[in-house]
This record gives C-alpha cells, structure tokens and sequence, in this order.
C-alpha cells in the first residue's frame, strides 16, 4: 500500500518509477488485490511500470536469484533506488547490487529498526545484521524515516548519513467524497440517536483494545448515549477483548464490526465522536491520518509517533495518553465532554492532513530528500 502509493505520486510529479515486487497469492479474508490493480486506480499510477516476479518459494525467497537477474537490469538505468523494508534477503541483495554498480540507493525501515523492533526476535536479528544487513543500512546514500522519532532510533542505530524524514500519506482521492454525514446511522440503525467511539485497526495485542475496552467500561456509565465500534481483522486479540467486555457487562455497548475494506471503512469514522488507537508502538499509523481526513478527532498513546504529542496537542487535532486505562478514559472523556471543541478538532485534523499528509506531499517530499543526499532526482 505505502509503496505503490509513494510511487504513484512520484510519477505524478513526472519522474519515471520503476516498481520491482514478487507476487503474492491472494490471501482469505483479504481484498487480495494485486499491485498491478491496485496502483492502476491511484492518480498518475499507470504511469508506473512496475515488474512482477512469480512468488518466491523458499530457494527464490532465500536466494533472490530470479530478483537479482532484475534488479541488475533495472538499476543499471536509475539515478536512484529506494528500497523498503530490512530483513528479506532482497533488500540485501538489491543493496549490494547497488553498490556494484555504483548506484545510490536509499532504505527505508519502517520501523524495523526502532529498539522496539529489534527487541522481538533478538538474536535472529543480531546475527542477520551481523551477516551483511547492518553494512546495508550503514552504506545506503540516505535513510527514510516516517518520523521524527523513527530518525532518532535510527541515528542510535549508529547511521551518521543524510536521513530523510518522509511520513507515510493518503490520497484524497482516495477518501473524498466522504460519506455523507448520517450514513453509519442510517446503514445500521442500532446508531440512532447515538455517539460512539471508532476503533479501527487490526485486533491484536500491541493495539491496546484491551486497555481501551477497561477505559470504555469506565464511561459507558457515564456517557449512556456513547459506544465503542470496533472495526479490524482479528489478528489474536478478539477473543479475549469479547471475555472482557462481558466481564465488565458492557457487550451491549460494544460492537464487533469486523473488517471494513476500502472506502466503506470510512464510514464508521465520520461522525463518530473520538477516533481511539491505544497502540504499544506505531512507527507511524495511517490509521490516524485516515481517521483526521475524515474530520474525527483523535486520541492516541504516546506510543504513536505519528507527530511529537507536544505538536499533535497544539495544533489542536487530538489528545495523547498513557497507555493506562485511566489516561485513556481521560483522555477520550475530555473530547466527549465538548461537542463543539470537538468538531473544531476534527476540522483542524483535517486541514493538517492536506497540508502535509497527502501523497503528493510526501511524494515531492522524497524527491527533495533524494536531492539533499548528493544524488541526482529520480526514483525506483
């Protein structure tokens, strides 16, 4: 999603974008879109050319043979590559191809890199870095960060490089028009009449539905014409999110939704009261943004990083918490509390969106980070 996005943008400010990526086979439960479908609907990205390999088996996943014939044949003509991700033998092997050729390339982490990452796995990770992935970040022309927190992990990884602060984005195109207020309600009569709170995220632990869940069991009393929506796949937190809520018997209040796909997961945002994500650790999340464009005021953990909380809270977009069920229900009550200060946030969320979380913006963003690191404009 963020790759083909970026590159689309890319392209749209009239660069030439190459796109190299395996194929993935549809997974169940999943929209199981391929890039190529995918990239083809967002603005300008017919204009990239991207190359499918077939999915890799696990000699292709380990080797990158078929990778490597392609990467070679492209790179050779690019004045930049800019590859994303760390740990599969790809990027390693896009890297060093690179370096022989003698062309500059750019990594970008997402997060992989952050203390908060490396600690899961640790010792798989130590060896991998001490096997040739550290010499791939540390002789790339310039890091991508999607913030300023990710860029202070990454200058304690030990990089003394450019680094790029590059935030991931959304196409507008992609949101607007917003489902017109009233549709949540109106699609699902169980709303009318009510203010609830969106969740929307995959179900797993490092989300904090469970602290969300002990936070809402503290205002559902409080705030009778208040629920919680929870939206997302399950990905090993639903059952025991579902036990807590009947512990705390508030199960009529709360409602499962599953996952939402595409345009139809906004709709659960416009007009909710407070957008909620009480995540262990967000490099980033899209999630917030999207939830901004559409005009939701946001209450987030100091856990996401998608700006500094001294920032987020003064320009008036949300309200950052401890991830402690008290600071959360505090936190979200606070917005609860005053409507009309309320709506002002989510109309300040949406104008920081479009000033500085479109694509295009990110797009134009990167290309001057390209700049600044010594390397000629362009992308791959």
């Amino acid at each position: 999603m963020v790759v083909s996005r970026l590159a689309s943008a890319q392209a749209g400010l009239g660069h030439e974008v190459h796109l190299l990526y395996y194929g993935v086979a549809d997974q169940p439960g999943t929209p199981g879109a391929s890039v190529e479908m995918d990239i083809t609907k967002l603005p300008s990205g017919s204009t990239v050319t991207c190359h499918r390999l077939a999915p890799p088996d696990r000699g292709e996943w380990i080797s990158a043979r078929a990778a490597r014939t392609a990467i070679r044949s492209i790179a050779g003509n690019t004045d930049i590559v800019h590859l994303h991700g760390i740990w599969e033998p790809v990027i390693k092997a896009g890297a060093s191809i690179c370096r022989k050729l003698g062309v500059p390339y750019v990594v970008a982490p997402h997060g992989m890199l952050d203390e908060w990452a490396l600690a899961g796995k640790k010792w798989k990770k130590r060896i991998a870095l001490a096997l040739g992935y550290r010499t791939m970040v540390l002789k790339a022309a310039m890091l991508h960060a999607i913030s300023p927190y990710e860029e202070e992990c990454l200058r304690r990884f030990g990089f003394r490089g450019p680094i790029g602060v590059i935030p991931n984005g959304v196409y507008m195109e992609e949101i607007d028009p917003l489902p017109p207020p009233g549709t949540w309600a109106k699609e699902r009569p169980e709303f009318a009449g009510k203010r609830w709170i969106t969740f929307l995220s995959r179900l797993h632990p490092v989300k904090g539905l469970d602290i969300l869940g002990r936070a809402f069991a503290e205002l559902a009393p409080r705030y009778p014409d208040v629920d919680l929506v929870v939206v997302g796949p399950d990905f090993g937190a639903k059952a025991g999110f579902e036990a807590l809520v009947h512990e705390f018997g508030i199960a009529d209040r709360v409602h499962m939704i599953g996952p939402l796909w595409g345009r139809e997961r906004f709709k659960p945002l416009v007009d909710c009261a407070c957008f909620c994500l009480p995540s262990e650790h967000e490099s980033f999340g899209i999630a917030i943004a999207e939830a901004m464009a559409c005009r939701a005021p946001v209450a987030i953990s100091e856990q996401c990083h998608l700006l500094p909380k001294s920032e987020l809270e003064s320009l008036g977009v949300g309200r950052v918490f401890k991830r402690e069920p008290s600071a959360v229900r505090d936190a979200i009550e606070w917005i609860l509390a005053d409507p009309e200060r309320a709506a002002a946030m989510g109309a300040c969320g949406r104008r920081l969106v479009e000033d500085r979380f479109t694509w295009q913006r990110v797009a134009a963003a990167s290309i001057e980070c390209y700049a600044r690191s010594g390397q000629k404009q362009g992308a791959c």
